[in-house]
């Protein structure tokens, strides 16, 4: 029944049916085991062939080969919306990220990447599981009607700007499709091989950088006092700058304020007009956002001033802080004990994503798969040129996101 008192208003959305939730839960993972030999094979050639954001063509032709006999919907360029289930119900929302980084390989696989492009952050292996859950669940739903569809969100350009989570919800795809919920799991080395996390709030920073240019008067290296000297001025700015995070900000709050990059000068004896650093700010706490550029800016425009040169701060926004739904997280705890995975304790960092951008449209979840112990004790970090999850990963993987989808339907039958 539609009310129409408000847009968006909860009542809007499709009914839902309670069923066997277990036993169709139950029904799925026996299909998954049916799909898993093709789907390792295809993260095989996703891995092989990387792309970069927003190139990601032959990515995308390749799910939508793995696909058949589903509809594949284009968004935002080179991403994909794939919907299964009943049209006469919620979606609940699951995300895999299309894009590679560029970075020379050297993990020595039968299938590793020659093109200087990589998958070092795990999204082939997202993909794939993506695949393999959308496949089985289709199969599934021949025979038992699913609580809520699924639907799959083949993501572009996670790791670069412009972001491909902000395209996307800028379509209005999502809320036409009516999303109830927004989920994804990420492969990570620092959480146990065979755990999942999850953990309500922030999870993931915000990430916004900067670039500092502080502008003076040249001249000779011999004679500095007929010079204002940028490069001096920018290094007490630097300095400076490391006592924002330390002395600034509340130390309960997780700030990290990194620079990165300087530049400067062209010649040993020459003392510049003007000096450049480049650098990244990452706050968990969203009010705490706003508050730290404010003092970047602050600290450079004054530091500079007392060295006789100005500066010019330009902040470029990135992805705002991880917040976890504290209801799903609840709601998908218990299904991911019940599916095997074990305890570990939530994986929170000054790393980002923008799966955070998802939160505007529903409540989301991002849950962290282990990867740690799984060969060794150590496993290289993200963005390493040896990071290389194993083979089991894909299932694994496909099965958080199984457990993940039976804790987010079972929330919205219970509300719906």
């Amino acid at each position: 029944m539609r009310c129409g008192c408000t847009p968006g208003c909860p009542r809007d959305r499709p009914e839902v049916t309670p069923l066997d939730l277990p036993g169709f839960v139950g029904a799925v993972e026996q299909e998954l085991a049916s799909v898993l030999a093709d789907v390792r094979a295809l993260r095989r050639r996703i891995h092989q062939a990387p792309e970069i954001g927003w190139q990601e063509h032959r990515t995308s032709a390749a799910i939508v080969g793995a696909l058949p006999g589903l509809t594949v919907e284009p968004i935002a360029g080179t991403g994909l919306l794939v919907r299964t289930g009943s049209a006469g119900t919620p979606a609940i929302g699951v995300r895999a990220e299309l894009d590679a980084l560029p970075l020379a390989e050297q993990t020595g696989a039968s299938f590793a990447s020659a093109t200087g492009v990589m998958h070092a952050c795990g999204h082939d292996v997202h993909m794939s599981a993506l695949v393999a859950l959308l496949r089985a669940f289709a199969l599934a739903t021949a025979a038992t009607p699913a609580p809520a569809a699924l639907l799959g969100v083949f993501q572009p350009s996670e790791e670069a700007s412009p972001s491909g989570a902000v395209r996307i919800t800028e379509t209005g795809r999502l809320q036409e499709q009516h999303l109830a919920a927004m989920l994804a799991v990420h492969l990570h080395p620092d959480v146990p091989w065979g755990a999942v996390t999850t953990g309500e709030g922030a999870v993931n920073a915000g990430s916004d950088s900067f670039v500092l240019t502080v502008t003076g008067a040249g001249g000779h290296g011999a004679y500095p006092h007929r010079s204002h000297d940028p490069v001096l001025a920018l290094s007490q700015v630097v300095v400076a700058l490391q006592q924002v995070v330390s002395r600034r900000t509340d130390p309960m709050h997780p700030t990290v304020l990194s620079v990165c990059r300087l530049q400067a000068g062209s010649a040993a004896n020459v003392i510049p007009t003007e000096a450049l650093a480049e650098g990244t700010v990452r706050v968990l706490i969203p009010d705490d956002r706003q508050e730290i550029l404010d003092l970047i800016a602050s600290v450079t425009e004054n530091t500079a001033t007392a060295y006789g040169c100005l500066a010019r701060v330009e902040f470029t926004l990135g992805d705002p802080p991880l917040v976890n739904d504290r209801r799903l997280v609840s709601a998908v705890d218990p299904w991911l004990d019940r599916s095997g995975f074990g305890a570990a304790e939530p994986m929170r960092s000054c790393g980002s994503d923008d799966f955070a951008v998802y939160r505007e449209v529903a409540p989301s979840l991002m849950m962290f798969l282990g990867l740690r112990g799984h060969d060794g004790d150590s496993y290289p970090a993200l963005h390493h040129p040896a990071f290389l999850p194993p083979e089991d990963a894909v299932e694994q993987t496909a099965r958080a996101m199984l457990a993940a989808y039976a804790g987010a339907a079972e929330l919205i039958i219970g509300t719906g």
